[in-house]
């Protein structure tokens, strides 16, 4: 229409994309959001009417939809984590599931094993770690996770990380409430020093982003 706004066409436009797997992202900005709106309130609205996917059968293409959103994140990219779209979606706990299950279908479809991804998910350590994360940040530690398992100085790592947590376990069962431990032999008192000495490198590589300076770290 005469005097309609060019970056407002052009978002309407690209809203629809990505139409399928191969196809090209919102190249704007303001594309790549109202895309991402759109599909998330089909999805919250559908869920919330009882329509949603059962096994093969997804008619209104939930699963299409939502690799869409990961994809523009991914590669947009936009600085929205999976806390914020529970956050957009009015804490839809329903919405939020959906969402983590097609996540990690989407990340395994990228090469990704499943051990890999709940490593990154670390639910046992810190679950609300991941929710905080966006999606580049996710995969840069996906990227970091899947090159350990070819690593002998790790696989040692994880084989004395279980034995002392095996240790930790048994004592916890049996030990006096009001005992106090004082560890005098000089291996640990050697080993406190190094964890002293590499901790706070551990901590600032982390904050940088730099997880494969953190995995030689700690190996």
């Amino acid at each position: 229409a005469e005097g309609a706004d060019p970056e407002v066409a052009r978002a309407v436009a690209e809203h629809y994309r990505p139409a399928s797997s191969d196809d090209a992202i919102p190249g704007s900005v303001d594309g790549a959001v109202v895309a991402s709106a759109d599909r998330l309130d089909t999805i919250r609205g559908l869920l919330e009417a009882g329509e949603a996917p059962t096994g093969s059968r997804d008619p209104f293409g939930f699963r299409r939809a939502a690799s869409g959103i990961f994809r523009i994140l991914a590669e947009r990219p936009l600085p929205l984590s999976m806390g914020d779209l529970f956050e957009v979606t009015g804490q839809s706990t329903a919405v939020n599931a959906f969402l983590q299950e097609r996540l990690n279908r989407w990340l395994e479809d990228r090469g990704y094993s499943p051990n890999e991804i709940w490593a990154v998910r670390r639910q046992k350590v810190s679950p609300t770690d991941f929710d905080a994360w966006t999606i580049p940040q996710i995969k840069e530690r996906l990227e970091v996770v899947a090159t350990l398992r070819g690593r002998e100085d790790f696989a040692k790592l994880v084989e004395l990380t279980k034995r002392v947590d095996n240790i930790l376990v048994k004592q916890a069962s049996t030990r006096d409430a009001s005992f106090k431990f004082e560890e005098t032999a000089p291996a640990a008192l050697t080993l406190a020093r190094l964890h002293a000495d590499l901790a706070p490198n551990i901590v600032a590589a982390s904050e940088k982003s730099e997880f494969n300076r953190v995995v030689d770290l700690l190996a």
